[in-house]
């Protein structure tokens, strides 16, 4: 199994999905700057992992974009400093 490091880039000040299931597991997606291999996306849930209901998947689905996204424009300007 590949060692995998990731850096969280600005977590408050980067955009972030959460979510809280029935159960009171939670979810936290946000940007990632992988060593070596650039942007990315960072998940975080409890230990037992978290439901996100499908009401809430266009949601989750669009602010993945909206976070790919402020990974690679962070990654960019870590890269040009």
């Amino acid at each position: 199994m590949a060692d995998i490091r990731v850096a969280i880039v600005g977590l408050d000040a980067q955009p972030e999905f959460r979510h809280t299931d029935v159960d009171g597991d939670e979810v936290l997606i946000t940007t990632a700057n992988i060593p070596g291999q650039g942007p990315g996306v960072y998940f975080l849930t409890s230990r037992s992992g978290s439901s996100v209901p499908l009401g809430r998947l266009d949601e989750l689905i669009s602010q993945l974009r909206v976070i790919a996204e402020a990974a690679t424009e962070a990654t960019e300007k870590e890269t040009t400093q």
